[in-house]
């Protein structure tokens, strides 16, 4: 599965009033999951360890096009939302997604039942 697929998944689980997120520090609505991270290289899969899967939706007080049709009311906050990785101290951008388009930010791919991330160097 790519990454744009779990992020569609996870937005429609957002946009369903889930009770599965909750309010980060941002006071944006998150989910974390936790899952076995992996880089991809040439040289084949390092795994990286356990790591943290985000869900997000954007915040609206940033910079960029998003953020500005959520602040216009174009697009409500719910549509909006991004996926991330974070593994010992670094983040990957995985996924994005809001009404016109769902797009992968890094190559790579979930294993069956989401257990294992493994990220495109």
């Amino acid at each position: 599965m790519q990454f744009s697929q779990v992020v569609s998944e996870m937005n429609a689980e957002r946009k369903g009033s889930s009770i599965k997120f909750k309010r980060n520090r941002k006071g944006l609505m998150q989910k974390t999951l936790r899952a076995a991270i992996s880089l991809r290289t040439a040289n084949g899969i390092t795994p990286l360890g356990n790591g943290l899967i985000c869900y997000a939706d954007i915040d609206p007080t940033t910079e960029g096009p998003e953020a500005e049709l959520i602040r216009s009311h174009v697009w409500k906050q719910e549509q909006v939302g991004r996926l991330w990785a974070w593994i010992n101290g670094t983040v990957f951008p995985l996924a994005q997604v809001n009404p016109n388009e769902t797009r992968n930010l890094r190559g790579g791919f979930v294993t069956q039942g989401g257990g294992q991330y493994v990220i495109d160097q």
